[in-house]
């Protein structure tokens, strides 16, 4: 098959399924995707830094949560788990995961502030 260069494409799709889709066209061999600096008229970049900093502190809290959970009551594992290798999740789990991504982060604010030392109850004499 005859490789030809292409002028453009235009794909016409939801910004949720983006990601999904070009995979899919790179993985099958259709297109090849390559960044251009310039935008067209209407298509310009989102300034995303605020988003990154609010991920980048979930994470971080998350992830000090779990280090509480795991030292006040570490996971029970036999002694064979470790050949298991690790459970595929569903990408439609993971979805439903994410919907749930506000409560989870609560969950994780609480955690965190049980853990902290409170003034009233742990002076020293």
């Amino acid at each position: 098959m005859a490789k030809l260069k292409m002028k453009s494409v235009r794909i016409i799709a939801l910004r949720q399924d983006r990601k999904r889709l070009l995979e899919h066209l790179q993985d099958s061999g259709l297109v090849q995707i390559e960044k251009t600096e310039t935008c067209r008229k209407g298509f310009g970049k989102i300034d995303m830094t605020s988003q990154i900093q609010i991920f980048e502190r979930n994470v971080t809290l998350s992830e000090n949560a779990l280090k509480i959970l795991d030292s006040n009551s570490p996971e029970k594992k036999g002694m064979l788990s470790a050949f298991c290798g690790r459970r595929e999740i569903d990408p439609d789990e993971i979805g439903v995961i994410a919907s749930n991504a506000g409560e989870v982060i609560d969950v994780c604010n609480r955690i965190c502030e049980l853990n902290k030392p409170h003034k009233f109850c742990c002076t020293h004499q």
